[in-house]
């Protein structure tokens, strides 16, 4: 064996992967706002206590269909955000975007973050096999996972009359904590190795 190559990650830069992890999430945000503050009713924003970055938030969760808990002003008591603002179409004033672009933007930035963890990040000169390549998806499911539940507890954590709407801390915890950051960074960092 090559020194360095030894253990579960092998040539995989378990660290830079993580904080690659921590960036993607907040880099997928942003772009999430950019797409939905083109779409946000302005007028629909003042009529209720949210801004328009806790709106763009729930969406980009919605986009790993995570579902927004205590909606219960609705009727609702778990939604999935992004599913409600297109079949009810407030606070969004017409869709610009299709709602499938949602889900492609989580997908798109974390299999870009899998295959260059793998193919510009990794030690000069080493080339990953597939397998050893596609487990670039876990270190990444730290740092991405970890902003999502700090960002769930906090930033998109709303408090109104005594009761907290804020994303499910638990399906936060297994789609992006595991599902999306494992599955798709790992298919990144594999196709990165070839």
């Amino acid at each position: 064996m090559t020194p360095g190559r030894r253990g579960f990650f092998g040539g995989v830069p378990v660290v830079v992967a993580v904080g690659v992890g921590a960036v993607t999430y907040c880099v997928a945000l942003a772009v999430t706002y950019v797409l939905a503050a083109s779409q946000i009713d302005d007028a629909a924003v003042e009529a209720t206590t949210m801004e328009e970055f806790e709106i763009a938030g729930w969406l980009f969760y919605g986009g790993h269909s995570v579902d927004i808990d205590g909606l219960d002003a609705l009727g609702r008591e778990n939604v999935n955000f992004l599913h409600l603002m297109y079949s009810e179409g407030l606070p969004l004033h017409g869709a610009d975007f299709p709602q499938e672009v949602f889900y492609l933007v989580p997908m798109v930035g974390l299999y870009v973050a899998g295959l260059a963890c793998v193919r510009w990040i990794a030690p000069a000169g080493r080339r990953l096999r597939t397998l050893q390549a596609g487990k670039v998806g876990i270190p990444l499911a730290l740092g991405y996972g970890l902003s999502a539940l700090v960002g769930a507890a906090t930033v998109f954590s709303l408090s109104t009359a005594g009761e907290t709407i804020q994303p499910s801390t638990s399906i936060t915890l297994v789609m992006m904590g595991v599902v999306y950051p494992v599955v798709v960074g790992g298919i990144g960092g594999a196709l990165g190795s070839k």
